[in-house]
């Protein structure tokens, strides 16, 4: 996630259009959708109350917008209201909730179809006519404005992780297997029949981005369960933190405000100064992530 984000923040312009930087587009694609499908895991495989879920969504979408907070001193409020990652996430977590506790041990099922529907739908949803919407609503529905991660199909990763949370963990790289089969044959078929823009939107992308991501959440499953020594890793130090480090490599990478890294470099750095970038940062989340005190958020 930080890669991803120095990246876009840094890369040279001039690097963007070479076969390095498409082949690490792919992977860092990647991303997003992980970062939702494990939110939607987690939320699956414990157990809180409404209230709490609740709490959590509201916290989730005030800092998403609080991470947008600056565009207010520009009085730019489509860029304020932008959907982003966390808003996705809060909302999805609380459809989460509520399907579990109303479909109860038919849960995965409607999760999976749920992730099927927000993967479907999504690109019929980018044509609505949301002129008369409220500005606030419209990001979440519609590509009629900026929006980053609108919740169609950004929702379906959340609701895909919590169905794969009732997956057995020894299962879960076939059926990631076999959904990336699925997904390959209707990439290529779509491909085939569709303009590269149609391509780009098609559910058969997303769902092979969460075939992709299934699949890896398996064969990482698998390798823990041989060595737990996976769980004591730099990886595991940031995870414990996760909404914490988002929040502020967000703020000093990738952040609208004239402080940020992309307000004071912009993308004029090559790989190797990325790359120093990208260890620097993470360096430094690692240690706020190990350091700071546990504030229970909700």
């Amino acid at each position: 996630m930080i890669e991803v984000h120095v990246t876009n923040a840094l890369l040279a312009t001039s690097l963007r259009h070479t076969q390095t930087f498409r082949v690490v587009d792919f992977v860092n694609g990647l991303v997003a959708p992980a970062f939702l499908f494990c939110a939607g895991y987690a939320a699956a495989a414990g157990q809180h109350s409404l209230a709490r879920d609740a709490k959590r969504t509201g916290v989730l979408v005030a800092l998403g917008y609080l991470l947008h907070s600056s565009a207010l001193l520009r009085a730019d409020w489509p860029g304020f209201f932008q959907a982003d990652v966390l808003q996705i996430m809060g909302i999805s977590l609380m459809g989460v909730s509520a399907v579990g506790r109303l479909a109860r041990k038919r849960a995965a099922v409607a999760w999976a179809m749920l992730a099927a529907a927000s993967l479907l739908l999504a690109p019929a949803s980018r044509s609505l006519d949301s002129a008369r919407w409220a500005a606030a609503l419209r990001p979440y529905l519609t590509d009629a404005v900026p929006s980053q991660f609108p919740l169609l199909p950004w929702a379906g990763f959340v609701f895909g992780g919590a169905a794969a949370a009732r997956i057995p963990p020894r299962s879960l790289a076939p059926v990631g297997g076999v959904a990336l089969g699925v997904a390959g044959v209707a990439s290529l078929l779509m491909h085939a029949a569709s303009s590269p823009e149609a391509y780009r939107a098609s559910p058969s992308v997303a769902l092979t981005r969460l075939a992709i991501v299934a699949l890896l959440a398996g064969v990482l499953a698998r390798a823990e369960a041989v060595s737990m020594a996976l769980s004591d890793t730099v990886t595991a130090t940031l995870s414990r933190r996760s909404l914490l480090v988002y929040f502020v490599h967000i703020a000093i990478v990738y952040g609208t405000h004239p402080a940020s890294l992309r307000s004071l470099v912009g993308p004029k750095l090559g790989w190797e100064a990325c790359a120093l970038v990208w260890i620097a940062v993470t360096a430094a989340m690692t240690a706020l992530a190990a350091k700071m005190p546990r504030v229970k958020l909700y």
